[in-house]
């Protein structure tokens, strides 16, 4: 049985202001498999204080140093593809190939097509007198879901092009709620560039 006491904010991981603790049960074998530190509103907050601390460097990085990021995050999620796939068996009752195959190859697949993507997107575009440009918007929280934690992770952040996740709390069964920086594309008026 996995016994975790602390959860993982700003990068580093650290005992709750929660006194609360989840039990995991394995829908397979209805056996706990997990506990975890149930979290603490003081806890979201500063997830939420360390994600907007990071959010201006971050929405600053270039594309190069986010396709970098990607790479190495495909990488790391390759390296662990086994825990991947033994944590998702437990926590929902995934079978072991289908989670092997939907929560890590998967997974590593969309951090790879989405590095290899993101140097074609047009980030400011001129349209008309006015100027899209494709910016960072600021913190959010997203929740994920139950049956595809590990990938959703990936695509609901994007992890790269769109964001990055910055905390992370497990919840009961597997669910979990990630704080991520999300871009958005904003129009904005402003005159045409002209060449001299």
């Amino acid at each position: 049985m996995i016994e975790r006491d602390q959860i993982f904010i700003n990068g580093k991981w650290i005992p709750s202001s929660g006194a609360g603790v989840i039990s995991v049960t394995s829908p397979v074998t209805e056996e706990t498999v997990a506990t975890i530190p149930a979290g603490s509103a003081e806890d979201v907050d500063l997830a939420v204080r360390a994600s907007a601390d990071a959010f201006p460097a971050w929405s600053r990085t270039s594309v190069d140093e986010r396709v970098e990021m990607l790479h190495k995050l495909a990488q790391l999620t390759e390296a662990r593809s086994e825990d991947i796939t033994r944590a998702v068996v437990s926590e929902i009752g995934q079978p072991a190939k289908i989670a092997q195959e939907s929560q890590g190859t998967a997974a590593i697949e969309d951090l790879r097509s989405i590095a290899e993507s993101l140097p074609g997107i047009t980030w400011e575009e001129q349209v008309g007198p006015t100027v899209v440009a494709r910016e960072a918007a600021g913190v959010v929280g997203a929740i994920t879901p139950w049956n595809g934690p590990m990938r959703m992770v990936c695509m609901k952040g994007r992890c790269g092009d769109r964001g990055r996740m910055h905390g992370r709390a497990q919840g009961h069964g597997g669910r979990s709620a990630q704080l991520v920086h999300l871009r958005r594309d904003l129009r904005r008026s402003r005159p045409a560039r002209r060449r001299l």
